[in-house]
């Protein structure tokens, strides 16, 4: 079975036609699902929950705002498939490469998917405002520089786990912000799981949520700064996790 995680905040506006497109595809593809709906501490918390229960989704609520870490992790550690996956309550990319990646960790080995707006196949930077293009391509490179070498396009909002490995990495998790992604991939490297990479297609995106990003750009830094330090302590090592 499928968990599929959509964390919200104020997200309301989104929920009913995310679910129905999720219901629609998911049922002509034959998949056994679930979707859990985090509410994280929203104004219209009451409105969400409504429309999850008309659905037919699983609602939770914060009992207030955390952060989109803090979300997800909640939503793991009440999500009973053998596939979790999350993504953002407007699906940005759609239903197709959620059903992918749900594919993809089905039937190979790797326990962790990523979405990539980087590959050559991926339809997204061009859709995009100019000053979001460039502030996701400083922290791309800080991230690669300084904390996680490599090439993982960390904060794409589409990302996948067989439920072991799922269970392993949030249980590790102590970032509440958006930084959380880049916390996420350093413990599956930590642990020695193989992340596998996918495309994606812009479809849509939230307004406001470029400058969201640039308004937390502080608290991203200390986050950041915080999850070199555990790093560094080897708190997300196996042999020292808890």
């Amino acid at each position: 079975m499928l968990s599929l995680i959509l964390p919200a905040y104020n997200g309301s506006k989104y929920v009913r036609n995310s679910l129905s497109l999720i219901q629609q595809r998911f049922l002509e593809e034959g998949v056994l699902y679930e979707v859990v709906v985090i509410d994280d501490g929203s104004e219209d918390a009451h409105v969400t929950k409504q429309i999850c229960e008309d659905a037919g989704a699983l609602f939770y609520g914060l009992t207030k705002n955390q952060g989109k870490g803090a979300a997800v992790k909640a939503g793991v550690s009440r999500a009973k498939g053998d596939v979790i996956i999350f993504t953002d309550v407007d699906l940005p990319f759609g239903a197709e490469p959620v059903l992918s990646m749900y594919n993809t960790l089905k039937y190979e080995q790797s326990a962790v998917c990523i979405g990539d707006r980087n590959l050559p196949e991926s339809v997204y930077y061009s859709e995009i405002p100019k000053v979001r293009k460039a502030a996701g391509f400083a922290f791309s490179r800080f991230i690669s520089l300084f904390i996680l070498k490599g090439h993982y396009d960390t904060q794409c909002g589409l990302k996948g786990f067989k439920r072991n490995a799922a269970k392993s990495i949030f249980s590790r998790v102590s970032i509440s912000g958006f930084a959380f992604d880049v916390e996420v991939l350093l413990i599956a490297r930590r642990l020695n799981l193989h992340v596998l990479t996918i495309p994606v297609n812009f479809v849509s995106s939230q307004p406001g949520l470029s400058s969201a990003l640039l308004q937390n750009a502080v608290n991203m830094l200390v986050d950041l700064i915080t999850i070199k330090g555990n790093d560094l302590l080897k708190k997300y090592h196996k042999k020292h996790a808890s």
